[in-house]
């Protein structure tokens, strides 16, 4: 099994699209706040798994989201 599929990721993910959520930012808006090399197609392929997050990606989404990367890794079980 591919890790993107795994638990631990899918929780990750699901944290990154309720922070989203709480601040209230489309998915484009987020990918505006990341970068130009993001677009909205991209958040959205993130968000439902179909592209995997690498850690500097990750770095950048949170950074976007105004969180601390180890927020995404907390109590992951």
């Amino acid at each position: 099994m591919k890790s993107i599929y795994e638990q631990e990721y899918r929780v990750i993910i699901e944290r990154i699209i309720a922070r989203r959520k709480e601040l209230g930012l489309t998915q484009a808006e987020l990918a505006r706040r990341i970068g130009p090399e993001f677009d909205q197609t991209i958040v959205s392929k993130v968000e439902t798994c179909l592209r995997r997050l690498d850690i500097i990606e990750t770095r950048r989404i949170c950074e976007a989201l105004d969180m601390e990367i180890l927020d995404l890794f907390k109590e992951i079980e």
